[in-house]
């Protein structure tokens, strides 16, 4: 990212696979798979997938995005039947890209709409670099989940901010939060600071964006990677990965709908590199996981070190004084965090090196990770529990089932003989008094570069 490298980033059916609850995963022959009478951890539910099929895992480090597919960027519909059933994948072209963390569209409370941030232009056939000819884009797509004949398009808006980095909708789903990284560089010091969108929507309709600076920190690289709402819609959680800082805002919407941003506390300094940021359910968490990347000190992506995590003890009282205190390190590049619905659990998706080419810099291991951590509820101390490999390139986002009994990871791409698709792959977790991972042996098969999910609220 130059001084830190701004480099970060036909549906298909699933044959013979049922996704069980944890205690009665498969028994699997071949391609068959026998169910027991568990019911499924997402029955009846939908998780959302998008898919950036623009470019190669590994262009991260080559900028090289490869010839053209078929294939085109696509938000996926993926349905959990509540029989049991294999789920049934549904989808439309919407412009997406994997630059940043895993978190570039959202769902309204009632998962009627959601919102998908391009961030980057659609591919032309002859593009080939990354940085050079996917430029970046103000676009954010509005998507209806409601037609029974599959989710529309119903609107093209703009997040009025350069770069739109990541996406949060507010708790009560009248307005969508931006992250842009709209702030001062070192080769252009005078770019007004307009890092954060909050865009109105009613009716089905987003409309125009209101502008707001981060206040503190200034100067090069003010800017943020995730943006999250608290539960409460009152305030706004942002994770500053080139500043090592999390900084808190206040959102208040006057009489006329006029939207008013505030700091709310002074900034506070986190682990090295907080790409992802989340809020525990209760709202007196937000958890950040910290890539370790210095680009002064030649640490990226290629060659981090293990990450790990930083809590900040939020305090919603005027004059706020927030207290971070250091998490235990997980799997190196840790780029997808989830936390569990009844905040007891927390999963980091860690890329390690698989998404590098060939004799990349960072050598082993070329597998992805995930790590399963406990949160105390009360305190915030967090324990790791395990670490578990697995195959599949460039995995990013991760989200617990409902019930908090499994999770879901997006993976952009395998290697070898599976290369050139995406998927959703699943783990149970196995309760008691140490949880544990438990592997379910089979996936739904995406268009390539899959990278960020979400689960869609019931209506």
């Amino acid at each position: 990212m130059s001084s830190i490298r701004l480099t970060r980033r036909t549906m298909v059916g699933l044959a013979g696979a049922t996704l069980l609850a944890p205690r009665g995963l498969l028994a699997r022959t071949g391609a068959s798979a026998t169910p027991d009478a568990s019911p499924t951890p997402f029955a009846g539910r939908s998780l959302l997938v998008v898919s950036d099929a623009d470019t190669l895992a590994q262009a991260y480090i080559t900028d090289e995005i490869g010839p053209a597919i078929a294939d085109r960027d696509t938000l996926s519909v993926v349905a959990f039947p509540a029989d049991g059933t294999p789920p049934e994948v549904t989808g439309i072209e919407v412009s997406n890209s994997v630059w940043g963390p895993p978190a570039p569209f959202g769902v309204t409370p009632d998962g009627r709409y959601a919102f998908v941030l391009e961030i980057r232009r659609q591919r032309e056939v002859d593009d080939r670099s990354f940085e050079e000819d996917l430029t970046f884009s103000t676009g954010i797509a509005v998507v209806d989940l409601s037609d029974p004949s599959g989710p529309r398009v119903v609107q093209q808006a703009d997040t009025g901010g350069f770069a739109a980095h990541s996406l949060s909708v507010s708790p009560r789903g009248d307005l969508v939060a931006v992250a842009n990284w709209q702030g001062p560089t070192p080769d252009d010091p005078e770019i007004e600071p307009r890092q954060i969108s909050i865009i109105p929507f009613e009716a089905g309709r987003l409309g125009e964006p209101s502008l707001f600076p981060i206040v503190e920190p200034q100067g090069p690289f003010a800017v943020p990677n995730t943006i999250a709402w608290h539960p409460s819609g009152d305030f706004l959680g942002l994770s500053m990965g080139p500043r090592n800082t999390v900084v808190f805002y206040r959102v208040a919407r006057e009489t006329g709908g006029t939207v008013v941003v505030e700091p709310w506390g002074a900034p506070v300094t986190v682990g090295q590199f907080p790409l992802t940021g989340a809020w525990t359910p209760d709202g007196r968490f937000f958890i950040t996981s910290d890539l370790e990347w210095n680009d002064d000190a030649g640490v990226t992506d290629a060659n981090a070190p293990a990450g790990s995590l930083s809590i900040v003890r939020f305090d919603a009282a005027a004059g706020a004084e927030h207290a971070v205190t250091p998490g235990p390190a997980v799997g190196i590049n840790p780029e997808g965090l989830a936390i569990s619905p009844d905040g007891s659990l927390i999963v980091t998706v860690n890329l390690r090196y698989s998404h590098l080419p060939p004799g990349g810099a960072g050598g082993e291991p070329t597998s992805a990770s995930l790590s399963l951590l406990t949160l105390d509820r009360e305190t915030g101390a967090m324990e790791l529990v395990e670490e578990q490999e697995f195959d599949g390139v460039l995995p990013e986002g991760v989200v617990f089932a409902p019930d908090g009994r499994a999770v879901a990871v997006a993976v952009f791409d395998f290697a070898g003989t599976e290369a050139g698709r995406g998927a959703l792959k699943f783990w149970g977790i196995d309760g008691g008094e140490r949880p544990r991972l438990v592997a379910v042996p089979m996936d739904v098969p995406l268009v390539r570069g899959a990278h960020s999910v979400v689960l869609v609220p019931s209506r």
